[in-house]
């Protein structure tokens, strides 16, 4: 393996790990009764690590999830999707 390849494979599976973690605070919680959201981080940037691991998929984006996620971040991770 070229020594390139390794390390984005590397990365990959640090950007897996990450999404990972950040996979378990992907659902809002009750908190003294109210719902409270996921936190902003993992909002705003939890399908771009997803992205940067291989993929964003539906073990990530759940209709729990789908709520809250930045909208405008997702769409720029497939350019070829339209406003339709």
């Amino acid at each position: 393996m070229v020594t390139g390849e390794s390390d984005q494979e590397e990365c990959r599976a640090v950007e897996g790990r990450i999404t990972d973690a950040l996979s378990r605070l992907t659902r809002s919680r009750k908190v003294a009764g109210d719902d409270v959201s996921p936190p902003a981080y993992v909002r705003r940037h939890a399908v771009e690590h997803a992205a940067a691991a291989g993929g964003v998929d539906q073990r990530l984006i759940t209709s729990d999830f789908l709520p809250y996620i930045d909208a405008e971040r997702l769409r720029s991770l497939n350019p070829t999707a339209t406003n339709a």
